[in-house]
């Protein structure tokens, strides 16, 4: 699955939590989350040199990170499946600092050959 198809996939999955997906899926998704916060940030630090006004710039990361919150969750829930964790597992965000860091850790381990728990791995 290339970067496109990754992202289509996983907003193809909105807000759906049960399933599985793959490292690949995980990272093109968080890598499409976080440059929707960073361009336009960039952008607006170089064109409007830290204007104090509100523009498009300004406003659009936080809606767009408020409208890809859940399949950022989701996507998350599903990769912590496909390494056989429960999905509550994502609350380690919580934690001050090192939560995310632990997250990527264990988003980054190898996933379960085969079906576990939680299914079978759809690759599409």
């Amino acid at each position: 699955m290339n970067f496109i198809e990754s992202i289509i996939h996983s907003l193809k999955k909105y807000a759906r939590f049960e399933g599985r997906s793959t490292v690949l899926e995980f990272w093109y998704f968080h890598l499409f989350y976080y440059s929707l916060w960073f361009i336009p940030i960039l952008i607006n630090k170089i064109v409007f040199d830290n204007s104090e006004k509100i523009n498009f710039f300004s406003l659009f990361p936080i809606i767009s990170a408020l409208i890809l919150l859940p399949p950022y969750i989701s996507v998350t829930v599903r990769r912590l499946h496909d390494i056989n964790k429960n999905g509550w597992w994502y609350f380690i965000h919580m934690i001050p600092l090192i939560g995310i860091l632990i997250i990527y850790i264990i988003c980054s381990l190898p996933g379960t050959k085969g079906i576990n728990k939680y299914g079978c791995l759809e690759i599409k």
